[in-house]
């Protein structure tokens, strides 16, 4: 009991009504184990476009014990989705670039980095050579709006491997 977080996918949600308004009842996985997830009307009300089956959201609340099933249940206070989280608790986007081919992909990475600027999320380029490796932070210009369309973009970019945000 007490105030937690859980992170998971939405395999169930229904809405009802209660004395206190309307609500949300969820069923939360992470492929570890499963929580039901309860959304009074402030909450759904601030929330209810992040409520959907197979989305994944991140969940802060309140942890008790069902008095009917005896497991663990959360009362939600707040729902970010994935971006909404990364935005929130990412301390930076780390960039790793080999020797090998980075002068040709310089225009590219700009290119993609720009079209998700004016963000909070620092950059950090990880370059390394067969003999040194060094991190730079670029410069605050370079600050992105993290989220899944810019992973994606970059890692096309760049490969998969090498793209990789740090809380």
């Amino acid at each position: 009991p007490g105030r937690r977080r859980a992170a998971g996918l939405i395999v169930a949600l229904r809405f009802t009504r209660s004395r206190r308004g309307r609500m949300a009842i969820l069923t939360l996985d992470d492929h570890t184990a499963r929580v039901e997830v309860t959304v009074y009307n402030e909450t759904l009300e601030a929330a209810v476009d992040k409520l959907a089956a197979d989305r994944l959201v991140i969940i802060d609340g309140e942890v008790s014990i069902d008095d009917f099933s005896g497991e663990p249940a959360l009362n939600a206070q707040t729902i970010m989705h994935l971006d909404e989280a990364r935005q929130r608790h990412a301390r930076s986007l780390l960039i790793t670039l080999e020797d090998n081919g980075f002068e040709r992909m310089v225009e590219s990475l700009q290119t993609a980095l720009r079209a998700y600027g004016q963000g909070q999320c620092p950059v950090a380029v990880d370059y390394r050579t067969p003999k040194a490796r060094a991190r730079l932070r670029l410069a605050d210009d370079w600050r992105v709006q993290i989220n899944e369309a810019l992973l994606d973009r970059l890692r096309g970019v760049i490969g998969e491997n090498a793209v990789r945000v740090e809380y």
